[in-house]
């Protein structure tokens, strides 16, 4: 669970959008999907990553792995959504009360490719082989105090100002697609053990956000929270939990 301290932080950097009626389809979904910032600013908790791997196809660039995460007690349960997703399934290793979804989808560079996940309109856009794109690439955005070596989180007001930086820089109010293509973490994804400050972060992400193209890798403090296998623990991920 988080502090006392650390939820006031997220709560009261968490942006414009609070979900008042707790009736609504929208505030039912969250809940069921175990948030911990209490003001998911997104529907669906996705991810767009590059497709990887010995996949290979004639246009650069046209494969995408779309994935969405949910609570293991509440996985996507629409017939539409399994027939999007090819893989569907509880993480296996850390972070065992959140449920993956996960497929391979073809999308056509320099245009925009529209999916509807769990009712959801998700745009996609991945620039053309070739053009140029423009991306935000940051490292170690730990914010949540002095736990674990980040000292400096709230100080500086890391989760506010770095969720507000990607959100701005993937923002189109004029539609003109003069934003960020992509945005990648650089390693130490929040000093996480077990998914609550992931989660805190992601929820406050835009799905403008979380619909370019995401990149990370895993840091040191990914692997040991303390960040060196010498003083490692039992709760340590092991890098587990971003996969």
């Amino acid at each position: 669970m988080l502090s006392a301290a650390a939820t006031t932080l997220l709560l009261a950097s968490s942006g414009d959008v609070v979900v008042d009626d707790a009736d609504s389809d929208f505030a039912r979904t969250i809940a069921a999907r175990g948030t911990h910032s209490g003001n998911p600013v997104s529907p669906i908790d996705l991810r767009i990553t590059p497709a990887m791997g010995s996949r290979k196809t004639d246009v650069p660039g046209s494969l995408v792995r779309v994935s969405v995460i949910t609570n293991v007690t509440a996985p996507l349960t629409s017939e539409a959504d399994a027939e999007f997703f090819d893989y569907e399934q509880p993480f296996v290793h850390r972070w065992t009360d959140k449920f993956l979804h996960s497929a391979i989808k073809e999308v056509t560079p320099g245009q925009t490719t529209t999916f509807t996940i769990n009712g959801t309109e998700v745009s996609v856009n991945v620039p053309a082989a070739g053009k140029g794109a423009r991306g935000v690439i940051i490292a170690d955005p730990c914010f949540h105090g002095a736990v674990d070596g980040c000292t400096y989180g709230n100080q500086y007001q890391t989760f506010s100002r770095m969720t507000t930086l990607l959100n701005q820089a993937t923002a189109d109010p004029a539609g003109t697609n003069a934003n960020a293509d992509y945005w990648m973490i650089l390693g130490d994804n929040f000093y996480d053990r077990d998914g609550h400050l992931a989660q805190a972060w992601f929820d406050q992400l835009t799905l403008q956000t979380k619909s370019k193209l995401f990149a990370t890798v895993a840091g040191n403090h990914d692997y040991w929270g303390y960040g060196d296998k010498i003083i490692a623990v039992k709760q340590d991920q092991f890098g587990n939990g971003n996969l």
